[in-house]
């Protein structure tokens, strides 16, 4: 078991993970260096070069699913060069839980790895559970330190018994009803497919997250608004939470979304992109 994080550890992060990560590890005072996206040499050679000196433990940080891509890490890649290494592997599960996975259990199932030690999984209630606040899933050793060292833990309160009961209940409802994750999964891939056979660029997304690049901020400004105006609401995202020259659309797909939303979607997609050149 390697030490926890403090100043004499190192934090290897993905380069696309989510800005909360980022701000944990600022707190946490530890030392931070980034890897190329989803790219296991680059990670390596980070490993190879700095095992030795971080005897105290390096920690291997990385989304589940990338929130502006909509691509999964690749776990089984990522837990043996932490294994390799005696590096703790830190998965953040915000947008994977309930989407992906039996009954909605997130990536580490999607991929169907059921050790544990040495792992760590973040997530939060506030997506596809739909209350508030936040879960940290570890070994009882690393629990029991976050409950006492863990300042955002120690200075707060704890959630209402009221929402640990929705976020519970929810949790259950997963596992009943699979249908929900079938039909979500059959949206996302048709409406993917789709927008990929007109033209447009959706990177590498596998799951409900599908970003279409735009590029330009001008365009995309426009470009939104007319998408609104059809009565589409999408997110726009720009610099800085996406690099310059790949500003995009974030479309999320739903399981409750009907073939005749999909399809309309779709229309607006192609009708816009034709007007602005995109495709």
């Amino acid at each position: 078991m390697v030490g926890l994080v403090g100043s004499n550890n190192l934090l290897v992060f993905d380069k696309l993970n989510h800005a909360s990560l980022i701000d944990g590890a600022l707190m946490s005072g530890a030392k931070m260096t980034r890897y190329l996206h989803s790219d296991m040499r680059s990670l390596e050679k980070i490993l190879s070069q700095n095992a030795e000196q971080y005897p105290y433990g390096i920690m291997v940080v990385t989304d589940g699913v990338f929130s502006m891509d909509g691509d999964l890490a690749n776990l089984p890649e990522l837990l043996r060069l932490a294994k390799k290494y005696n590096a703790l592997l830190l998965i953040d599960d915000a947008h994977a839980t309930g989407i992906i996975g039996d009954g909605g259990a997130g990536t580490l199932s999607h991929f169907g790895i059921t050790e544990r030690d040495n792992i760590i999984v973040t997530g939060t209630l506030s997506k596809a559970i739909g209350t508030v606040g936040g879960f940290i899933t570890a070994s009882r050793k690393i629990i029991d330190y976050l409950r006492v060292y863990a300042r955002s833990n120690m200075y707060s309160t704890a959630l209402p018994q009221s929402v640990c009961a929705a976020a519970y209940e929810v949790l259950q409802d997963f596992k009943k009803h699979p249908e929900q994750r079938e039909a979500l999964n059959r949206n996302h891939n048709y409406v993917r497919s789709r927008l990929n056979e007109m033209g447009f660029n959706t990177l590498h997304s596998v799951t409900p997250i599908i970003p279409v690049i735009i590029g330009d901020e001008y365009v995309l400004t426009n470009l939104i608004k007319d998408i609104y105006d059809r009565g589409i609401f999408v997110n726009a995202i720009f610099p800085p939470v996406v690099p310059p020259k790949m500003c995009r659309i974030r479309i999320g797909v739903m399981s409750c979304h009907t073939q005749e939303d999909c399809d309309r979607l779709l229309d607006v997609f192609y009708e816009t992109g034709k007007k602005y050149g995109i495709i």
